[in-house]
């Protein structure tokens, strides 16, 4: 991976940038993690299992048969390019140190070494979200920094470290395992626990 020569394939973020990533990385690495998101996003890998509804409102559903290092790798992905990219809309992004522990986790296939909490929330069908696509956005809880990430009514959380939002989102982070759990937030409560993520 370096930040010269050839191209970028169009991102998730619907942000297209060239000649940050070898063809290498673009194409063949983060390429095929791209393909498997999309057979996943679309059903025809993993399958979602009707949730069950909690305290205040809130729902929680499985999806199973998931490749949950795939799944990591090609969020992570999202986190680096937008890191290293040298667009404005990307500025809020600065990964320091985890910049390089990414990119070699990535290139290497290996997460075991990495040790980030990724957590991912659902909002309701009829929320004003689930055609949204926003940029990275990075807040401090605690001492500790946080990035999110909203795709199409998916709210991609990146713990760098541990903090007091991790520990109450655990039970949904993407873990060494073929079941992922997803926490479905309610209409009433979507604009006002975004507004409280960009707030810190």
């Amino acid at each position: 991976m370096k930040k010269r020569n050839p191209r970028i394939s169009k991102p998730p973020t619907g942000i297209y940038e060239g000649q940050i990533l070898c063809n290498k990385c673009d194409n063949n690495i983060i390429g095929a993690l791209e393909t498997y998101m999309s057979l996943l996003v679309n059903s025809k890998k993993g399958t979602k299992v009707k949730g069950k509804r909690i305290d205040s409102g809130l729902s929680v559903f499985e999806i199973r048969n998931i490749d949950s290092k795939k799944l990591k790798l090609f969020l992570l992905s999202i986190l680096f390019r937008a890191s290293i990219s040298s667009l404005s809309e990307f500025n809020d992004v600065k990964l320091g140190p985890y910049e390089e522990k990414i990119r070699l986790a990535i290139l290497n296939n290996n997460i075991e070494e990495l040790d980030i909490q990724i957590s991912i929330l659902k909002f309701a069908r009829n929320s004003n979200f689930t055609r949204f696509i926003a940029q990275p956005i990075r807040s401090k809880i605690g001492h500790a920094t946080v990035y999110s990430i909203i795709i199409n009514g998916y709210l991609i959380i990146f713990f760098m470290k541990e903090n007091d939002m991790s520990k109450q989102l655990i039970d949904f982070k993407v873990r060494d395992s073929d079941k992922l759990e997803v926490l479905q937030v309610p209409k009433a409560q979507v604009e006002k626990f975004i507004i409280s993520l960009m707030s810190q």
